[in-house]
């Protein structure tokens, strides 16, 4: 980077600041850089340097004694060999004769790229899209080279980290900083600290995002959690833990994590301070962890590093000029964020002031600077200032013990929220009982209540969305836009509920709300809509987890119990299974009217998930006072599924005169209903029933009508569950041949709907019939894999699979050395997933090509 020294300090930061931002390394010459002659360095420089950029506005440069012309214009000469940009500030109306004789030749040479610019910012802007542009073009032919598995790899990795909505601005060095320090050995955890809106999210995520591809970065949002006890849980969840079984949470965190290298990305923590002795325990418990941590205030760990986040530089001087004023960090967001809502904002003469002036009221806060940004297209920055100077004095003074930056910054969001009308006020405090945001319809459900016409709640939120206190993400893979208000704007909106004395009658309308949703996903579930159904309640837990909470507070437990009992097929396939369980519990000792059929449903619901973890006599106990219930009060529709769930535990159970009875009556009253799913599900059980008396010919019979059925629907848990017992009866035959197509068909549709168990199951049910015809190394690998899915998900064996499991491992034990069994096993623990079950299908898939491969194995004992 090429520039007199004393004049465009500003442009040579603005520079410096546009080439960082494409993580690439700056090189000027400083008149410190001595002893060495000034033209030995630059030349130096020169030799190590890939692309030459000069900026040029009114001064030729110092011409040394043995030369004839200046340091400036010999950099440019001898970069011959390397790529040059070249920029030139205008107005130049003092420009000196050598200089514009040089830039005459600039211009004629063909190999010079050659911008003007204006301020400091245009500069920056120019240079980084330039950059951008050169890079791309340049580094093309590099990208198409790798490989789809390094491709894959990250977008695999980058999944769990969000995406922000615009770039960051003034956290170049702080960034850099975090990242140096988070890099080092011996840092296991560093604490980014600040006033809330001060930047701290935005900055993790721009260092975290510097660990991508070296290491597997998980986000946890604790905003929406209102206690310490699911700290632990959230977190687990964002590494796809989602039950312990046996063991402690913190065990099976560090043992999912094993030996890959995991950030942990945990975003505002302020509020559940209780729970830092946890993340402390994760630390403690494994080595390959670092903690990136947002919070208000120290979490006072032995581990922890923390890093005050102060606001952005501002304007120190009332008299500096325009350029001076441009190249602070905190004008530099504002007017960024302006020109995002009105584009033809530009920083001037005349507004330069003012917009100085702003960004020191606002103590360069980023989100009051957002704030204000956003009544830039409607007023003036002269106009704005005036009502920042108001609302500002109004409030000094009044909390003696709060910081004064906290109160610039409720006083910004406060002066917004008055700016608003009454309906906009109203449904903007509202949106505050939404955790994770929602969507239109959701907050028209819930915000218009009887004083807001629903027909203007979309002009509402278009206007809150203008006004910056309501964001729109589009660009979440959903159906539909989501709205959601940031953490601290959520903070002032819930206080501003409670003070209207409107959060009980909005937690209603929240709790009504998704209780319709789950009682609609529960007709969706059994059809081809499933896996998209699914998606949709993973996205609405947050919000759920708050509508069933206050179901169990102030609200209705019985409401709550029907949307609880609804839900099991979500908890049981995403592996939510003691979460489902602590809720319907909850509210089943809540309830007021034990004596009706949504108690029994509730009733049935908690047994099936009580029996996935493995006690199935407390599941039968449940579900034999569930059943009676809903047969003396509900509708055949809610028997039959009673029936059903009692059967499969039965069945478990291996009673089998009960499991006959049980799945008989539920295939009679499917048929009365004309209900296809349920007539599957029927026959599916009675298939089992035949497994119990020894019968597989009765038992494939059933499973193929079963199927037939669900191939009918499409729906995906239907066919991977008989086509996965069709695998069972294969082995059990000895037909490796139809095991191999019929496991590997149930796995690719568990992975089409992310069940947990039953991926669990398929890969497990693989690794066997590997081990069978001498993949010795691949079903170790994928007896790893199901170990540790069952573990994330708090899974056992299930009884009819334990024998064919153990065969399976006592074969490996036996051909395979111990050393190289574990490390086989541990690979399949390390990988993802994904990589798994996709290089699985695959090998399924050769399988079917080569009958050679697949000599028939001997069946396992039974």
């Amino acid at each position: 980077m090429s520039s007199t020294l004393q004049e465009l300090a500003a442009e040579r930061a603005a520079a410096q600041e546009a080439i960082t931002r494409l993580r690439l390394a700056p090189v000027m010459f400083e008149l410190g850089a001595r002893p060495h002659p000034p033209r030995d360095l630059y030349r130096a420089y020169l030799d190590q340097s890939q692309v030459f950029v000069g900026i040029y506005w009114e001064r030729y440069g110092w011409i040394a004694p043995d030369m004839g012309i200046s340091g400036l214009e010999d950099e440019w000469r001898g970069a011959t060999q390397l790529p040059k940009l070249v920029y030139i500030k205008e107005p130049a109306p003092e420009r000196e004769p050598r200089l514009a004789a040089m830039l005459d030749e600039i211009r004629d040479d063909n190999s010079t790229s050659y911008r003007r610019f204006s301020t400091p910012g245009e500069l920056r802007e120019l240079l980084e899209n330039d950059l951008a542009v050169m890079l791309s073009e340049r580094f093309e032919a590099f990208a198409s080279e790798a490989t789809s598995t390094a491709a894959q790899a990250a977008r695999t990795i980058r999944s769990s980290l969000p995406r922000p909505p615009s770039p960051i601005i003034g956290r170049e060095m702080e960034a850099g900083t975090l990242h140096e320090l988070l890099a080092l050995d011996g840092t296991r955890m560093v604490t980014i600290t600040g006033l809330g809106g001060s930047g701290k999210t935005r900055l993790s995520l721009e260092v975290a995002e510097r660990f991508c591809g070296d290491w597997r970065v998980c986000f946890v949002d604790l905003t929406g959690l209102r206690s310490a006890s699911l700290v632990l849980p959230t977190i687990a969840g964002a590494l796809g833990v989602h039950d312990a079984g046996e063991r402690s949470l913190v065990e099976t965190i560090a043992g999912v994590i094993g030996d890959q290298p995991v950030l942990l990305v945990i975003d505002n923590a302020e509020h559940v301070m209780d729970a830092a002795v946890n993340l402390g325990e994760i630390l403690a418990a494994t080595e390959r962890v670092k903690m990136l941590v947002t919070s208000r205030q120290a979490l006072h760990l032995r581990w922890e590093h923390e890093y005050p986040l102060l606001p952005l530089p501002v304007p120190e001087d009332d008299q500096a000029g325009i350029d001076a004023i441009s190249a602070t960090a905190a004008v530099d967001l504002l007017v960024d964020r302006a020109r995002r809502v009105r584009p033809s904002f530009r920083l001037t003469e005349e507004n330069a002031a003012a917009v100085a002036e702003i960004t020191r009221r606002l103590d360069g806060l980023p989100l009051a600077l957002e704030l204000a940004a956003a009544r830039l297209p409607v007023l003036a920055p002269s106009d704005l200032l005036a009502r920042l100077e108001n609302r500002l004095d109004a409030l000094a003074g009044t909390s003696p013990d709060m910081p004064q930056r906290h109160r610039t910054l409720r006083q910004a969001i406060s002066w917004s929220y008055e700016l608003l009308s009454g309906d906009e006020q109203k449904l903007f405090r509202r949106v505050a009982v939404f955790a994770g945001g929602a969507g239109l319809q959701a907050i028209e459900a819930v915000g218009a209540a009887d004083d807001i016409e629903p027909a203007t709640v979309l002009d509402i939120v278009a206007s809150l969305v203008d006004k910056s206190l309501l964001v729109s993400a589009g660009d979440l893979g959903q159906s539909q836009t989501r709205f959601y208000l940031l953490a601290t704007v959520r903070e002032f909106a819930a206080e501003q509920l409670l003070a209207a004395g409107e959060i009980e009658s909005t937690c209603d309308r929240h709790l009504a709300w998704y209780a319709a949703l789950a009682a609609q996903a529960w007709q969706r579930f059994w059809s081809v809509d499933m896996a998209a159904w699914l998606d949709v309640i993973e996205t609405e837990h947050d919000n759920i987890r708050i509508a069933l909470s206050h179901a169990a507070g102030a609200g209705d437990p019985e409401l709550g119990l029907a949307t609880a009992a609804a839900l099991w097929p979500f908890w049981d396939i995403r592996g939510h299974y003691r979460e489902g369980e602590r809720h319907l519990r909850r509210l089943l000792e809540l309830a007021p009217n034990k004596d009706c059929a949504a108690y029994g449903r509730a009733l049935s619901a908690c047994g099936w998930l009580v029996a996935l973890l493995g006690d199935f006599e407390q599941a039968m106990v449940l579900m034999v006072e569930g059943v009676a219930l809903v047969r003396a009060h509900g509708d055949a529709h809610e028997l039959a599924w009673s029936l059903g769930e009692q059967g499969n535990v039965a069945f478990s159970l291996a009673r089998t005169e009960d499991a006959d009875r049980l799945f008989t009556e539920v295939v009679a009253i499917a048929r009365e209903l004309d209900e296809t799913f349920l007539i599957g599900f029927g026959l599916f059980g009675l298939a089992y029933v035949g497994l119990l008396r020894g019968d597989l010919a009765t038992m494939r019979a059933r499973l193929e009508d079963s199927l037939q059925l669900t191939r009918h629907l499409i729906q995906p848990w239907g066919i991977a569950w008989a086509e996965f017992s069709l695998g069972v009866v294969s082995v059990m035959n000895g037909d490796t041949r139809a095991a191999v197509i019929q496991i590997t068909e149930s796995l690719e549709q568990r992975w089409s709907i992310r069940d947990a168990r039953g991926l669990a199951e398929s890969l497990q049910v693989l690794a066997t019939l590997a081990s069978g015809h001498g993949e010795l190394d691949w079903s170790a690998y994928l007896h790893g894999a199901a170990e540790l899915q069952r573990e994330a998900n708090g899974l056992t064996i299930l009884p009819f699979l334990r024998p064919m499991h153990d065969e399976s491992v006592a074969r490996l034990r036996s051909a395979l050395d111990a050393n190289a069994l574990d490390e086989l096993w541990q690979q399949g623990r390390s990988a993802p997933l994904e990589k798994t079950v996709l290089e699985a299908v695959d090998r399924g898939a050769l399988r079917l090509d080569d009958p050679a491969i697949l000599a028939d194995a001997k069946a396992p004992a039974r």
